[in-house]
């Protein structure tokens, strides 16, 4: 054996592709991976091949073992272990702080009788919550809080009067009389009639007449309504009408209204039944 061959058995790789190339090998196959039929000696070159590379990366890894550890992986163990010490430091300290807050007793009454004069006393019961200023109509009643039913029953009053009493001539449409009971009902519904025409206004106009509203009476809505709430109630509105035109007569209108109470806290007319 040469000087050459000498050291290059004593030299080991150093970097990853040389121990990569150990693992490329000329194989020397046995004989009985050259005897047999083709099928036969292709499974033992594998079975050849398989087992020898397991035993270059078995020499791999324990050759490897062997080299001394580098800067490198010496600085990041000795950051692992600071790492390490600091949590466990940390979670001691934590437990420490919580069972010394876990064992302190509370104060006791006379504790808080004893207490120097101007130094407050703690509270041991919850603050009460700040009650809440009413942002809506709901909030300003109470649950057990009624109606005022003679402003809404009002209401519905003036609307009739304004909105059955009724001058063609003067009002020329159906629109007149609308606008003018528009104080009394809400924008939705006004908007609504404006565009809807009334029947009793073109029998009105082919008769030549005027209406007068002289009397209304007005009563609670029958069961087939909603009951009163605070903030809405259902009303039968009974107008009684005078007519003068070709022919004088009388008539009686009734109509079922819904009034509700606005966000300003205003009762008005939303719903109109009987048009």
């Amino acid at each position: 054996m040469t000087e050459n061959d000498d050291k290059g058995q004593d030299h080991k790789p150093s970097s990853a592709q040389e121990w990569r190339e150990l693992l490329k090998a000329r194989y020397d196959y046995p004989d009985e991976a050259k005897d047999g039929t083709l099928r036969q000696r292709r499974r033992a070159r594998r079975a050849h091949r398989r087992r020898d590379r397991e035993r270059r990366q078995e020499w791999i890894r324990e050759e490897r073992q062997k080299e001394p550890v580098t800067a490198g992986g010496a600085l990041l163990l000795v950051v692992l272990l600071l790492l390490v010490g600091l949590g466990v430091k940390w979670w001691t300290s934590s437990s420490d702080t919580d069972a010394e807050a876990s064992a302190r007793p509370a104060p006791s009454p006379s504790a808080l009788q004893s207490a120097p004069p101007g130094m407050p006393m703690p509270s041991m019961a919850p603050a009460a919550p700040k009650p809440s200023s009413p942002s809506s109509p709901a909030a300003s009643l109470s649950e057990n809080s009624t109606p005022d039913v003679r402003q809404a029953e009002s209401v519905v009053d003036q609307w009739m009067r304004q909105y059955l009493t009724r001058n063609p001539p003067v009002d020329e449409t159906h629109e007149g009389p609308v606008r003018r009971a528009a104080p009394w009902a809400s924008a939705a519904l006004t908007d609504n009639l404006l565009h809807h025409s009334d029947p009793a206004w073109d029998i009105l106009v082919s008769r030549g007449g005027i209406a007068t509203v002289t009397d209304v009476k007005i009563t609670p809505a029958g069961g087939d309504l909603p009951p009163d709430n605070p903030l809405r109630v259902w009303r039968n509105a009974a107008a009684e009408i005078k007519v003068h035109g070709y022919t004088d007569y009388t008539e009686t209108r009734t109509l079922r209204t819904e009034v509700m109470l606005s966000g300003e806290g205003k009762w008005q007319i939303t719903r109109v039944l009987g048009l």
